[in-house]
């Protein structure tokens, strides 16, 4: 996706809705913006996790976005149902 929906400012469509209490599923692994989003979620829940060391992203979610509106999913190991 496009990284200026994930910047703080007019375009920054996804931080908006997670800050009005939408709740955003991230597809980890998946690259792009969703990645970078999904890598700073989990470095904020878990900073000292040793997987962080393989994230290459400088993006960190900005402070006064709340990290709980964030659901990350990697499609390669999590599966969702519908029921």
């Amino acid at each position: 996706g496009n990284e200026a929906l994930i910047q703080p400012g007019v375009d920054g469509k996804i931080l908006m809705e997670a800050m009005a209490g939408v709740p955003v599923v991230c597809l980890h692994n998946t690259g792009g913006a969703a990645e970078m989003l999904g890598a700073s979620v989990l470095k904020r829940r878990q900073p000292n996790h040793p997987d962080h060391a393989n994230f290459k992203y400088a993006y960190d979610l900005p402070e006064h976005v709340p990290d709980d509106q964030f659901l990350i999913l990697n499609p390669a190991k999590d599966s969702v149902e519908k029921v």
